[in-house]
């Protein structure tokens, strides 16, 4: 069983039924999926129910509103509990899957007996063109790593992103709680690699659309050398701490 967790907050519409939709399609058959609110604000949570009601229908799924907005780790968080399936695939709210994202990461965790998979992707625009073929081709010194032993270069520089990835859940919930100032996928990488095996898929199985509003990027919050101190060395000495 693999849970689809996905988190959202004041998501573009069209853009989450373009998601879920593709969630639908997965030819992996064994899914539930567990859909958390953050409290939208600006977006009707019933809208963002409705979609779900609506797009969702070849396999079980829940919808959970929070009482109060904690942001995407805090959320991310309380999905991973929930979560009862023994592999978890993490979901942002505007991005589109492959059809067989699902199996075939399943496919190469059994094969390669690793504890977490995950693939490149290609860079999608607000109206769902592509306009990157791989992340590489915009980050060309980004370096996806595999394998074992990746836990001393992963920590520094992450590479896995949450919405390309499956782990096992026992990971995943073993890394609870996620540390406040680490993107969650990121400190999941971490768990899993000091852990154990991981896999690498070199095909773009993520549409990743990138806009305005992203929650994370590559010199996010970095203007000169205090903030670059601030947003980065600093992050990275608590990360190594805890």
């Amino acid at each position: 069983l693999v849970s689809i967790v996905l988190a959202s907050y004041n998501p573009n519409l069209k853009w989450l039924e373009e998601q879920l939709i593709s969630i639908n399609r997965q030819t992996y058959t064994n899914i539930e999926l567990f859909v958390m609110d953050d409290c939208s604000d600006s977006v009707s949570t019933e809208g963002i129910k409705d979609l779900v009601y609506k797009c969702v229908n070849r396999f079980e799924f829940e919808f959970f509103t929070k009482e109060k907005n904690e942001g995407s780790n805090k959320t991310f968080e309380w999905l991973t509990e929930l979560a009862n399936g023994e592999y978890i695939a993490y979901c942002d709210q505007d991005d589109i899957w492959d059809d067989i994202k699902i199996e075939k990461l399943i496919n190469i965790i059994k094969h390669e007996n690793s504890i977490l998979a995950y693939s490149d992707m290609r860079i999608i625009d607000t109206q769902s063109k592509i306009y990157s073929k791989s992340l590489k081709e915009i980050r060309p010194r980004l370096e996806y790593l595999r394998g074992e032993n990746i836990l001393n270069k992963l920590i520094y520089a992450n590479c896995i992103a949450g919405c390309s990835m499956i782990v096992k859940a026992e990971i995943a919930k073993k890394a609870i709680p996620f540390n406040e100032k680490t993107v969650c996928d990121h400190w999941i990488a971490i768990f899993a690699a000091s852990e154990g095996h991981i896999s690498f898929i070199d095909e773009q199985l993520v549409s990743y659309r990138q806009h305005g509003e992203n929650q994370t990027g590559i010199l996010d919050g970095v203007s000169d050398k205090k903030t670059y101190y601030d947003n980065r060395i600093n992050v990275a000495v608590s990360r190594i701490e805890q």
